[in-house]
């Protein structure tokens, strides 16, 4: 339990907070926390082409003709889910070359019978000099570490919820286009009538 000496020091430092004081430095600091950009708040990243994703909301409204809010709402939303599912396809691609790589690089087929686990064989090898021995272990941890965070895991639900949400709107899209369809064909038809 803090003392009150204690609590009033820390009210004072806190006064002092060395945080972003600029709208630039606060909109870089509030990415910090930024690790894929698969669940971001924002739909294009620092670093994505702004108007390839405007071609893609473009492109679903000529496709969809949305009328009104609703159906305007739901071609934005398809487009941000389609280019989500793109970039997890760009994540789970540059990350299975990053692996391909390191397996590359290290020949790490030759020692390790799954990924993260060395030969047991392998590690008392006579032939084997301390810096091998030491950069297969590495190599074989950083592997360990990507299956253990279970990196293609969370890429593959995130891929389901994203594929799932994007059917059901692209439904509801085409739905809403029957209805407007049957609509103007019944307006039609009471003019001729």
């Amino acid at each position: 339990m803090s003392s009150e000496r204690q609590y009033s020091a820390n009210r004072a430092n806190a006064l002092m907070s060395t945080g972003p004081k600029t709208p630039e430095g606060k909109a870089r600091s509030s990415k910090n926390a930024l690790k894929h950009g698969l669940t971001a708040d924002s739909v294009v990243l620092e670093g994505e082409d702004k108007e390839a994703f405007n071609t893609l909301l473009a492109e679903l409204q000529h496709y969809y003709e949305p009328k009104g809010i609703v159906a305007r709402e739901y071609c934005r939303q398809a487009a941000q889910l389609m280019w989500r599912l793109r970039r997890a396809a760009g994540f789970e691609a540059a990350l299975m070359a990053w692996v391909h790589e390191r397996q590359k690089a290290e020949e790490v087929n030759s020692w390790m019978d799954t990924p993260g686990r060395l030969l047991n064989s392998r590690v008392e090898d006579e032939s084997d000099n301390d810096t091998d021995r030491e950069n297969r272990v590495r190599v074989g941890r950083l592997v360990e570490d990507v299956i253990k965070s279970d990196v293609l895991g969370k890429l593959q639900r995130y891929d389901t919820h994203n594929m799932r949400q994007l059917k059901t709107i692209l439904a509801e899209l085409e739905r809403l286009n029957r209805l407007r369809q049957e609509e103007e064909a019944h307006a039609a038809e009471a003019e001729v009538g």
